[in-house]
């Protein structure tokens, strides 16, 4: 399955093995799933409208650095 989930400046592509994030043409991240589970799970997150500014990776690093950038075409900000 291949997806693109649209989430303000950032986009977050999926394919069979993996998520990529990015700003425009800029790979910001290249999440790769060490379990069908985990695989699952990113994609619930992302399907779902939950807040991603706290993703965080197996570090504990946010996932999505900017996350003001997150919310540029929101509606309040309009």
């Amino acid at each position: 399955m291949n997806a693109t989930y649209g989430k303000g400046l950032y986009a977050i592509k999926q394919d069979q093995k993996h998520f990529e994030v990015r700003v425009g043409y800029n790979l910001i991240r290249r999440i790769t799933p060490k379990s069908e589970e985990e695989y699952e799970n990113i994609q619930a997150l992302l399907q779902s409208d939950e807040d991603l500014s706290d993703w965080k990776d197996e570090e504990g690093n946010n996932i999505i650095s900017d996350s003001s950038l997150l919310y540029f075409f929101d509606d309040e900000d309009m």
